[in-house]
């Protein structure tokens, strides 16, 4: 696989960021480079809902978020069409 200059790779098999103990990438990566912003954490909260499925932030809308996005997958749209 060929990476681009000045990329960030993540939820890769060979490096890059990703799930790291109870984190998902989303968290690994806030902390990572330090963001602190309430409502990215907000965010993150969701995404790990929405990938983790333990309810640890109890983020209701992640499940929705997550349909949507496993819908998407459904179509066999490429990830850059998405």
């Amino acid at each position: 696989m060929q990476r681009r200059a000045r990329s960030v790779p993540f939820d890769m098999f060979h490096g890059g960021f990703g799930h790291s103990g109870e984190d998902c990438t989303f968290e690994t990566l806030c902390k990572e480079f330090r963001i602190r912003d309430a409502r990215v954490r907000a965010i993150g909260g969701m995404v790990h809902d929405a990938d983790l499925s333990d309810g640890k932030f109890g983020r209701m809308e992640a499940y929705g978020i997550d349909e949507v996005l496993k819908g998407w997958g459904t179509k066999g749209m490429p990830d850059r069409e998405l």
